[in-house]
């Protein structure tokens, strides 16, 4: 009988780094989908235009949502040890973070609770214990 090989230990740490990041992407594009003009206007009194925020933040929040879903997904197959999958997660999620750095006025300590764990995830599934799992 064949010994089941066990997955590395950085490989699970950035499969639940990318999660977080992913789940943190996606409340927070629910949250700027759903924001209406009454609420920015009790958040703040003087706003010029409140309907071009509104259309701002939807657009922040859709792409935030679609992101998050992506990275949810491909973090999956990048968990099971498809080295395809682990660059374009890779890829994506440094593609991610300068979004986030980007827009960091619009979105505020989202963007950290986001760029951290996305960043220390590209880290941990290049690290050299972590390539025989992607090697196979």
């Amino acid at each position: 009988m064949e010994i089941a090989e066990r997955r590395p230990t950085v490989v699970t740490a950035a499969y639940w780094l990318w999660f977080v990041a992913a789940v943190v992407c996606v409340l927070m594009g629910l949250a700027y989908l759903l924001v209406t003009e009454e609420a920015l206007l009790t958040a703040r009194e003087n706003i010029d235009d409140v309907g071009g925020l509104v259309n701002l933040l939807r657009m922040y929040g859709g792409i935030s949502l679609i992101s998050g879903l992506f990275v949810g997904v491909l973090s999956g197959f990048a968990r099971k040890g498809d080295p395809r999958f682990r660059r374009s997660l890779v890829a994506f999620s440094i593609m991610l973070a300068i979004f986030q750095i980007a827009t960091i006025s619009v979105s505020g300590f989202y963007a950290v609770a986001i760029v951290v764990p996305a960043i220390t995830a590209c880290v941990l599934v290049y690290r050299p214990a972590a390539q025989p799992w992607f090697e196979r």
